[in-house]
């Protein structure tokens, strides 16, 4: 996949309606590939529609120190006959890596219902610790996800529904959201395009998700 193939879907107009609820993970509720990271202290949530054709899916998993926990976000496309294509992941690891994010730039596996093991790794910054066991800190944790993916973040309030669209950051680009509704079709066809081997648009060798 082309990084102009990411950015397009990055572009598409995504929205997370509502707060992200987990649960702890049980194999058989969970679709490929998640359902193989169902663990005793794992929990998750469901697979969150945010577009037509794109879902989000939040992971962490418990520890008795800091350091044994960790956090996991998943946007993927979603694809005829309920097949999942990974576009993002981002891992937080407070013991060593910290945040980091992977993504299927330029890379040749196909990755259908699949991670993303051996796609590039980028390292993000964090201003401070985060604990993934603490739900305000999970919930700062999915807020720095949407934004680098660009998802728009909507409340409700006595039936009536806000936007708060993520706005810019100041040091890395990924972070930069551009609201981009009319964009969806054609990052539909730029994906299936790239997926199906038919070519794909060309872009920066650094442009970002």
């Amino acid at each position: 996949m082309k990084p102009m193939d990411l950015a397009a879907h990055k572009d598409a107009c995504k929205t997370l309606n509502r707060a992200p609820r987990f649960r702890p993970m049980v194999k058989q509720r969970w679709p490929k590939p998640f359902n193989r990271m169902a663990r005793p202290r794992v929990q998750a949530t469901d697979l969150i529609p945010v577009s037509d054709d794109h879902a989000v899916l939040f992971l962490w998993r418990d520890g008795d120190q800091l350091e044994d926990r960790s956090f996991y976000g998943h946007l993927v496309c979603t694809l005829p006959r309920g097949d999942l294509y990974p576009l993002f992941e981002l891992h937080y690891h407070p013991s060593h890596k910290g945040l980091h994010c992977k993504l299927p730039c330029n890379a040749s596996s196909d990755y259908t219902n699949r991670l993303l093991p051996g796609a590039p790794e980028l390292n993000l910054k964090l201003s401070r610790r985060y604990d993934p066991r603490a739900a305000d800190d999970r919930a700062a944790l999915i807020v720095f996800f949407c934004k680098a993916v660009g998802i728009s973040l909507s409340h409700e309030h006595d039936g009536q529904a806000t936007y708060c669209v993520s706005g810019p950051a100041q040091t890395n680009p990924l972070l930069v959201v551009r609201s981009a509704c009319r964009h969806q079709r054609r990052a539909s066809n730029r994906y299936a395009a790239a997926v199906s081997g038919n070519g794909g648009s060309r872009g920066h060798p650094h442009s970002p998700v």
